[in-house]
Order: structure tokens, then C-alpha cells, then sequence
């Protein structure tokens, strides 16, 4: 199990249900306790104070499609030759997985105003975007490009 600090919707297991699954809270909280209330509402609290009852905030924006290409997201100003766009700075981490022969890179975006706090884990600023390409160590050749 591993604890994540959300309270998430789920599938129904019992009528079959998925994709219904989503974040109901995604700030970090010191959460000490759930119940529901007469109305079988879920209640939320937390050490400070509480009791919550969680309530659905309006939609202000439609949502936005995710691009279908690598060319398409503006992370890079060439693909031919990678080229890296201004603000995406590459970066190694000291004990790479082994992967059977890919090579990996990466890049991070981020805030200019913010920083990476470390409190037990990494806590990175809204708006951070972390990349990572695999490619195939011979050639060289990229075969998947994550993006968080």
C-alpha cells in the first residue's frame, strides 16, 4: 500500500463500474479521520480542526486535450536534431535503472520563482514538468517519450 495523502472516488467493485475514478482532495493534509453524516455525505478532518464535508467545485474551464505528438506538446524546438525548448533543462540521476540496452535522458521544467522542497520526499511546485525519453542504445533511435 502506498500512502499518497489523497482521498480518491473509485470503480463501484460490486455493479462493475470504472472509469469513474478521481482526485475528491489533492492538497497534502493531515488527515485523522473520515465519516458521513445523516445524508451519507463523506466528512473529512484533520488534526487542526474539522469536521469537512467535501463539495464540488464548478468546472471554470473546459479540459484540455493532451497532444497526440512529441512536436505537438512544446517541449522541444527541434526533434530533428533534439533540441531541448528554453526552460527544459536536462538533468542525470546518479543510479539509472538498468533498462536492457535503452539509453535515457531527461529534462525538468519548472517556476522560475519556486524550488523542490524535500520533506521525507520530493514536494515539486505546480506547474512542473518532468521528461523522460528512452531510446535505443546503439542507434540512438527514441522509442517512448514519458512526460509528468
Amino acid at each position: 500500500m502506498q500512502i499518497t495523502r489523497r482521498v480518491r472516488s473509485g470503480p463501484c467493485l460490486a455493479n462493475k463500474i470504472a472509469g469513474l475514478e478521481k482526485n475528491l482532495l489533492t492538497r497534502a493534509c493531515t488527515l485523522c479521520a473520515l465519516g458521513v453524516d445523516q445524508q451519507d455525505e463523506l466528512l473529512v478532518a484533520n488534526h487542526q480542526s474539522g469536521p469537512y464535508r467535501l463539495q464540488r467545485t464548478p468546472a471554470t474551464t473546459q479540459p484540455v486535450g493532451l497532444p497526440n505528438l512529441l512536436s505537438e506538446t512544446g517541449l522541444f524546438a527541434s526533434l530533428q536534431p533534439l533540441k531541448p525548448a528554453a526552460g527544459l533543462k536536462s538533468y542525470e540521476i546518479e543510479h539509472p535503472r538498468q533498462a536492457d540496452g535503452l539509453q535515457s535522458r531527461r529534462w525538468l521544467a519548472m517556476p522560475t520563482d519556486q524550488a523542490i522542497r524535500f520533506r521525507g520526499r520530493s514536494d515539486y511546485p505546480d506547474r512542473t514538468t518532468i521528461v523522460k525519453m528512452l531510446s535505443l542504445g546503439d542507434s540512438g533511435q527514441p522509442i517512448e517519450t514519458q512526460i509528468l
